[in-house]
């Protein structure tokens, strides 16, 4: 546009503009002209139909039916965390099977109810070692380099208390195999293994052996491999200080073999029992949100089918002839139309799933709401379009009023959340104690007066829900329509400014045609001067010929400048 003003400021004196550049300037402007006219047309029509009432009302019922799809769904989420114990959903093995690993860390597992009791071993674990002025665990090396926890003096007093003693005459003691200090700081026997189950494997037949007290005393909380395959601090072996011979100390290595091999399949055989716990654990929480799944599911059908019979039924009544036949014919249609759109049904029943697996997995996040209000705004979906809504360039232009208006619809909609819950319940409660048929219950489902309760909560919060973001949408189409006529005022006012360009472009290209003419018709004139010019030479020349022949010869060039 620079240089279309640019050629437009040009005085009339001063032509020296191509005319192709003219056409071209002129052909710009027409088009200019043309897309402000048509996007005025397109400013109309918008207009037009945000003041359709039509409109509206097709709007308002689409909301209520998203609400009352997405609020079942959101329902149903919070359903299964007060019906999991208060906990979102998690079918990680770490959240129903503890480890040995993680038990050493102090970590537990959070969707098992046996997670109490790996806390309290912990506790009573960790009690049993000492710690110094900042709370740390002392640590020590053994003969081997090994660095391991150093022992309260208690600490192995209930694994001695039921010892079997030695024999005095013969000068042997009864000694653990798998020392009580191994077994107290091995994390695997005190994550699956009881106290008792501990003390039991200590001083069982298998762990047990009757070997000299001197030698018993060396060994103490060490493993027989280590006793025999690690010098003393003075640099002596056992075998040597003891006088241990090589049949005891073969005998005393398959003792401590056979020994270890016991102690690996008693913890072993409890940690399978944990797996075991945790896998059920795990396949109990699956098949409880699968159940709300199939709920979810169930009731998103039966809005789509309702949804189809009020659709009818509102047809129905618009109808001249009202009776029973025309009324079964309507039914008739809504039947054939929920199965014809059933691909479209099982689409939003998807989307449910979705919803309320996502309610169940994020969980609620204000618990003043009840544990109602969930995080998900008008489920998955929603909540990604209000957040693509918010970092969409395009809106970033529009009024700070509209954008708050949105963001107050987000608010809206996890409000009637709460209202969908709650009315469930009550409903859902007032119809069991009323109708004891009702209180019949469904596997996966719950009881019947239930299903009809979450059904109608959701409708009616559902419905709360999608007027009051009527209101919020009927404040942002006043706000869009008196956009819309500022906009069309500016877009005049521009067609305005095209139109006067286009006419002193228009002044322009015709003064040039003007002077384009005027230039041929004074060159035209020049030629026809110097011809007669020459012409008069040429008779004034020839003097000498009959006057009767001049003037022929005049009146023939005469009637040449005329023709």
């Amino acid at each position: 546009m620079a240089n279309e003003n640019d050629l437009l400021e040009l005085q009339v004196s001063d032509l020296d503009i191509e005319y192709e550049e003219l056409l071209q300037l002129e052909s710009s402007l027409e088009n200019n002209l043309k897309d402000v006219v048509e996007h005025i047309d397109q400013l109309d029509i918008d207009r037009e139909k945000l003041q359709n009432n039509e409109y509206l009302q097709e709007s308002i019922e689409s909301i209520v039916w998203e609400q009352v799809q997405l609020q079942i769904a959101a329902q149903i989420g919070e359903e299964f965390i007060k019906d999991n114990h208060g906990q979102t959903l998690d079918l990680r093995k770490e959240a129903h099977i503890q480890t040995a690993e993680n038990f050493e860390k102090g970590k537990f597992i959070t969707h098992n109810s046996d997670r109490s009791i790996y806390e309290d071993r912990y506790t009573e674990w960790q009690k049993k070692f000492e710690r110094d002025e900042l709370g740390n665990i002392k640590t020590h090396s053994t003969r081997s380099g090994k660095t391991v926890n150093t022992l309260t003096k208690l600490a192995r007093k209930k694994f001695d208390e039921n010892r079997p003693k030695g024999s005095k005459e013969k000068g042997t003691q009864m000694d653990h195999t798998v020392s009580a200090g191994e077994i107290i700081r091995d994390p695997k026997a005190n994550a699956f293994l009881t106290k008792e189950e501990q003390i039991a494997f200590a001083n069982s037949k298998a762990n047990l052996n009757e070997i000299r007290s001197e030698v018993n005393q060396a060994k103490g909380d060490l493993s027989t491999s280590e006793l025999f395959d690690n010098p003393n601090s003075k640099g002596q072996y056992a075998r040597e200080v003891h006088n241990i011979s090589s049949k005891e100390e073969k005998q005393l290595r398959e003792k401590d073999k056979e020994a270890r091999t016991e102690y690996d399949r008693v913890r072993d055989e409890a940690e399978k029992r944990a797996i075991k716990s945790g896998k059920k654990s795990r396949r109990d929480e699956a098949l409880k949100v699968s159940g709300k799944a199939l709920k979810a599911a169930l009731l998103q059908l039966l809005s789509e089918f309702l949804r189809e019979l009020i659709s009818k039924f509102i047809s129905w009544l618009k109808d001249t002839e009202r009776n029973l036949s025309t009324f079964i014919e309507k039914i008739k249609e809504a039947i054939i139309s929920f199965v014809n759109n059933l691909s479209n049904h099982l689409l939003n029943v998807g989307k449910s799933v979705v919803t309320m697996i996502a309610s169940a997995i994020v969980g609620p996040v204000i618990n003043s709401f009840l544990k109602a209000w969930t995080f998900i705004h008008q489920g998955w979906r929603s909540l990604k379009e209000a957040i693509d809504y918010l970092n969409n360039p395009d809106n970033k232009e529009k009024s700070v009023q509209i954008m708050m208006l949105e963001i107050g619809k987000i608010v809206v909609a996890g409000l009637s959340a709460t209202g969908a819950i709650v009315l469930g319940e009550t409903l859902g409660a007032s119809l069991t104690a009323g109708f004891p048929v009702l209180a019949i219950s469904i596997p996966l489902l719950g009881t019947i007066g239930g299903l009809i309760g979450t059904f109608m909560g959701a409708t009616l919060s559902g419905i709360i829900g999608a007027f009051v973001l009527k209101m919020i949408d009927q404040q942002i189409v006043d706000k869009q329509i008196a956009d819309l006529s500022s906009e069309k005022i500016n877009q005049k006012n521009e067609m305005l400014a095209i139109q006067d360009q286009l006419l002193d472009v228009k002044n322009i290209k015709l003064q040039v045609e003007k002077n384009t003419i005027i230039n041929t018709i004074k060159e035209r004139h020049d030629i026809a001067a110097t011809m007669m010019k020459e012409k008069l030479s040429d008779i004034f020349a020839e003097s000498t010929r009959d006057d009767k022949s001049d003037f022929d010869e005049i009146d023939a060039l005469l009637q040449e400048l005329l023709d």
